[in-house]
């Protein structure tokens, strides 16, 4: 990773590959380097441009809301609720800050999600229903797999001792389960069903 980071050229490059290092330590369960990585994320300038990372976008591109919510899911990976919400929320003001056109729905309702999981981890179970709230207005076409395990992780968190006899978590939890069971691909032939932690 570090080879990879030395040769990159362009700054949405650089930011890209210290936020799958960051995740790749969070998988690890190493969070000062999680810690080390995104620090060092924050420092890219992203002046520096490429052809492929930043004129001919798509794949190759990396924008700062992407970023932070990939940090959020670092955060998340490792159980940091405090710096999970604060990043996850970055990534929303960022998100939300361009125009409709230019804004990501994916991006913005998975950095919901995740906002949504950060704040339950911190047992604050009324602003994670609050957050969800856009979630659970998308239509069933824009409920994409990258959201539903997302919202897994959700669901999975509402079974902690400290949640799964309030009764505003088994509502949640039923309200995640319909919106998943009428999401535009579970009504495929053959999709396969998210199963509770998957």
């Amino acid at each position: 990773m570090k080879s990879a980071q030395d040769l990159a050229t362009s700054g949405t490059a650089k930011l890209r590959l210290h936020s799958i290092a960051a995740r790749t330590y969070a998988h690890l369960g190493d969070p000062d380097c999680v810690r080390y990585e995104l620090e060092a994320a924050q420092q890219v300038d992203q002046d520096i441009r490429d052809d492929h990372h930043d004129d001919m976008g798509g794949e190759f591109g990396f924008s700062r809301e992407r970023a932070a919510m990939s940090a959020g899911s670092s955060w998340l990976l490792i159980q940091d609720g405090a710096n999970a919400v604060e990043a996850s929320s970055r990534a929303l003001e960022l998100v939300q800050a361009r125009t409709e056109e230019q804004r990501s729905v994916k991006v913005e309702m998975e950095a919901t999600a995740d906002l949504a999981l950060a704040q339950l981890l911190n047992a604050d179970l009324a602003s994670a229903i609050a957050t969800l709230g856009p979630v659970f207005e998308l239509p069933p076409e824009q409920r994409v797999d990258g959201l539903l395990l997302r919202l897994n992780g959700v669901r999975s968190q509402l079974t902690v001792p400290a949640l799964h006899r309030q009764r505003e978590a088994v509502e949640l939890g039923h309200h995640i389960e319909g919106f998943r069971r009428d999401s535009a691909r579970s009504t495929l032939p053959g999709a396969p069903r998210y199963q509770l932690g998957s």
